[in-house]
C-alpha cells in the first residue's frame, strides 16, 4: 500500500473516532435534556393530581356541612368556597392531558355542581331556604364526589408505589362516569354566571389550528419572550397530549410566576395562569377590559368583543367572544382574568375559541324575525344578532334579546330560521357581573 493511501486511510479513521464520540456525547446530552423534561413533566402532573385531590376533598366535606347547617351566613360561605374549589379542580384535571369522554363527563359534571352552589349561594344571600329537593341534590353530588375521589385515590396509592402520574391518570373513570350519567336527570335550573354559553362546543377538533405550522420547543420559548418582553427564568417544562397537544412553558414577569400552555400547531396562547393578590386596586372595571382586549390583540385574537363581565373582590373576569359585521359568536370566546391593581392579566382561557373558529357560512330566512313574539312580562334591554353552540354540536344563527322581569335578568334567543324560540337563561345575580 502506497504511503499517500495509509495517510488517508489514518485521517479517515480519525474523523470517524471523532464523529462517533460526538455523536455519543450528543445522543447523551440528548437524553439527558429528554430524561429532564420527563422527570419536569411528572412533577407537573403530581402537582396537578394533588391539587385537584385536595380541591374535591375540600368539595365534599364543604357539601356535607350544607346539608345540615342552617345558619345562612356559614352556609353561604361555605357554598361560596365549593363554587370556587370546584373551579380549581376543574383546571387541574383539564391540565393533566388526557382525553376521552370519561374526563370531559367528570369536568362538566364539576362545573355544575360549581354552578349549582353558586345558584344557591344567591338564594340563602336573599334569605330563602334549601327546598327539600335541593337538600337532596346536594347530598347526590356529595356521593358523586366521593366516588370520585375514591377512583382517582387509587392512582395515588399506585404513584408510592413507584408508578408516575402522567398523562394517563385519568384512565379509568368509567364507574364515576357513569354514576354521574345516572343522576342526569337531576332537578336544578339552568342558570349562567360565568356568561351565556361560557362552556361553549368541544368537538375535539381545533378548527382554528388546522393547516398551522408545528413549532418546536425552542421555537416555544423564543415566542413565549416574544409576547412577553418583560419575561425572565424562561422554560420549556414539558408538553401535554390530546386535541391539542401544547408546550407547557413557565417565566417570571415583574415578580409574577406564570404558567403558559402554547399550541404546538400555530404557537397560539391556550391558556395562561398566574397569581397576584389584588390588594390595592387602582383601575376601574373599563380600564381592565381595555387592557383585556389590548392583551388579546397582541396573542393575535382580533376582532374580540365582550360580552360578560364580573367583578370578585377586585379580580376582574371578562369573556370576549369573536364578532364580525355584529354578529357575535359565542361558540368562539375567550375567557380571561385581570387584577384590578394594575391593570395586569393573570388567567386566560381560549379552548373555545381553538376548538371552533373558523371561516362560517351563514343561512336564515329574514322573514322568520317577524315572527318573534317576547313575553309583555320582560322589559327588554337589548338586541343583538349571534351564533350560539347547541347540545347536538351544531352551531344556529340567533336573536339575542337580553330584559328582566320579576327582578331576574334574561337572555333570550330566536332561531332565525325558524323565528321560535329555542334557549332561554336566568342570570344568577351575582354582586359585579353586568351583561355586555
Amino acid at each position: 500500500m502506497k504511503k499517500s493511501s495509509k495517510i488517508i486511510i489514518g485521517v479517515l479513521i480519525v474523523l470517524l473516532v471523532a464523529a462517533t464520540v460526538t455523536l455519543a456525547v450528543l445522543l447523551s446530552a440528548y437524553v439527558k435534556k429528554t430524561k429532564r423534561g420527563e422527570e419536569e413533566m411528572g412533577s407537573l402532573y403530581e402537582r396537578r393530581y394533588y391539587e385537584t385531590m385536595t380541591g374535591l376533598e375540600n368539595v365534599e366535606t364543604k357539601l356535607s356541612k350544607v346539608s345540615v347547617l342552617t345558619g345562612q351566613s356559614v352556609r353561604r360561605e361555605l357554598l361560596a368556597d365549593v363554587w370556587k374549589d370546584c373551579d380549581v379542580a376543574v383546571a387541574n384535571l383539564t391540565q393533566l392531558g388526557r382525553d376521552g369522554e370519561e374526563t370531559e363527563t367528570v369536568t362538566k359534571f364539576l362545573n355544575q355542581v360549581g354552578d349549582y352552589a353558586h345558584y344557591l349561594m344567591g338564594k340563602v344571600s336573599a334569605g330563602e331556604p334549601l327546598s327539600q329537593t335541593e337538600k337532596e341534590n346536594v347530598k347526590r353530588f356529595r356521593t358523586l364526589i366521593q366516588q370520585l375521589r375514591s377512583d382517582l385515590s387509587a392512582i395515588g396509592e399506585n404513584a408510592v408505589s413507584g408508578d408516575k402520574i402522567s398523562a394517563e391518570t385519568l384512565r379509568d373513570l368509567s364507574a364515576v362516569r357513569d354514576a354521574i350519567k345516572s343522576y342526569s336527570s337531576m332537578d336544578y335550573p339552568e342558570l349562567i354566571y360565568d356568561g351565556p354559553f361560557s362552556d361553549g362546543l368541544n368537538d375535539r377538533t381545533a378548527k382554528s389550528l388546522q393547516g398551522k405550522t408545528s413549532i418546536t420547543e425552542d421555537q416555544a420559548a423564543q415566542k413565549v419572550i416574544e409576547l412577553f418582553p418583560s419575561a425572565q427564568d424562561v422554560a420549556v417544562t414539558g408538553k401535554t397530549s390530546g386535541s391539542i397537544p401544547c408546550y407547557v412553558t413557565e417565566f417570571t414577569s415583574e415578580n409574577v410566576r406564570y404558567t403558559l400552555f402554547l399550541t404546538e400547531n400555530g404557537g397560539m396562547v391556550a391558556s395562561l395562569n398566574a397569581y397576584s393578590e389584588t390588594s390595592d386596586p387602582q383601575k376601574t372595571d373599563e380600564e381592565c377590559l381595555t387592557e383585556a382586549k389590548n392583551f388579546l390583540a397582541s396573542l393575535g385574537y382580533d376582532h374580540m368583543d365582550s360580552v360578560w363581565i364580573y367583578n370578585n373582590h377586585s379580580t376582574i373576569y371578562v369573556n370576549f367572544a369573536f364578532t364580525q359585521n355584529d354578529v357575535v359568536y359565542y361558540p368562539d370566546l375567550i375567557k380571561v382574568k385581570i387584577s384590578a391593581n394594575d391593570g395586569r392579566v393573570l388567567g386566560l382561557e381560549a379552548a373555545n375559541y381553538l376548538y371552533n373558529h373558523g371561516e362560517r357560512s351563514i343561512d336564515f330566512d329574514e322573514t322568520a324575525e317577524h315572527t318573534i313574539r317576547v313575553s309583555d312580562d320582560l322589559t327588554v334591554t337589548g338586541t343583538r344578532y349571534c351564533v350560539i353552540p347547541t347540545e347536538w354540536n351544531e352551531e344556529v344563527y340567533c336573536k339575542e334579546i337580553r330584559g328582566t322581569a320579576d327582578n331576574a335578568a334574561y337572555y333570550l334567543y330566536y332561531d332565525l330560521s325558524t323565528g321560535e324560540e329555542i334557549r332561554a337563561l336566568v342570570v344568577v345575580d351575582a354582586d359585579g357581573s353586568k351583561l355586555m
